[in-house]
């Protein structure tokens, strides 16, 4: 018998059915220019969960906002994730042939056009977030900032930088810096440009910034236990996850906001612990 979605499932559910209609108006706004790179767009850019937009509106809604001024902000950071994930996947790099059980973008539509899709989606998430943010009624200063904030953790103080310390890395000590900057640092972007579209002050972000940061790293820390095929290894990695887990609820403590979803979503990301 299927079991029925939790509430939070359903929560996520929601919101990836209200950001892919925005994702779906981009990708035909593609395909009037090239339809074969529409289609390699849309191959990754759909699917998935959509975790990070739906910590995003959770972020908008924590601080009084809500989900018509946060989808902005979640579709970009999808955007930006899934060109990630396209570029990650090519040879050159992780050289992936497989991604969420389907074949990658490299696979399917060739190297060329999958590096041409990834530069896609990063150029234009910042397109989306500018035009579809003013639509949305957020002021300049706030869509000023919410770019610099993409721009900075999708570059040279994020996902990157990770990157290139991965294809470096032949240190195990150095994996939680890697992590911290590939996969915590798009955690920290779409809180904090959640919680600015919902209007949140400088007080309130330092909470939500150490609550990201701590969930992101729980997040991929479980991933990497579970990939390893390792007892020991899933064990010890498990074991960190819940640490991380409660240290991101802790930093929750001092944040004045509706947090529930908020700690609903981190302990959510590491239910796989049980």
């Amino acid at each position: 018998m299927k079991r029925k979605p939790s509430e939070i499932e359903r929560y996520i559910a929601d919101k990836k059915k209200r950001v892919n209609k925005l994702l779906e108006k981009y990708i035909k706004s593609v395909r009037k220019k090239h339809p074969g790179l529409a289609d390699a767009v849309a191959h990754t850019l759909l699917d998935g969960k959509k975790i990070r937009p739906a910590l995003c509106v959770a972020a908008c809604h924590a601080v009084g906002g809500n989900i018509k001024t946060s989808l902005p902000a979640a579709c970009a950071i999808e955007m930006i994730h899934t060109y990630s994930l396209i570029h990650d996947d090519l040879p050159s790099m992780d050289d992936d042939d497989t991604r969420r059980g389907a074949p990658s973008t490299h696979k399917i539509f060739g190297e060329a056009k999958a590096i041409l899709a990834g530069d896609l989606l990063l150029t234009d998430s910042f397109g989306v977030l500018a035009v579809e943010a003013k639509a949305a009624g957020i002021p300049d200063s706030s869509i000023v900032k919410m770019v610099e904030i993409l721009s900075s953790l999708a570059g040279k103080t994020g996902m990157a930088v990770g990157q290139m310390m991965d294809l470096e890395n032949t240190n195990p000590r150095g994996i939680s810096k890697i992590h911290s900057l590939k996969t915590a640092s798009l955690f920290e972007a779409a809180i904090k440009c959640g919680a600015i579209s919902g209007g949140a002050n400088s007080k309130t972000m330092a909470p939500l910034t150490k609550y990201a940061r701590a969930a992101g790293l729980a997040f991929q820390t479980l991933d990497d236990a579970i990939d390893s095929n390792n007892p020991a290894r899933e064990k010890v990695g498990k074991k960190k996850t819940r640490e991380l887990t409660s240290k991101a609820l802790k930093e929750l403590k001092s944040f004045d906001g509706e947090k529930a979803t908020l700690e609903k979503l981190a302990l959510y990301l590491c239910e796989r612990v049980a």
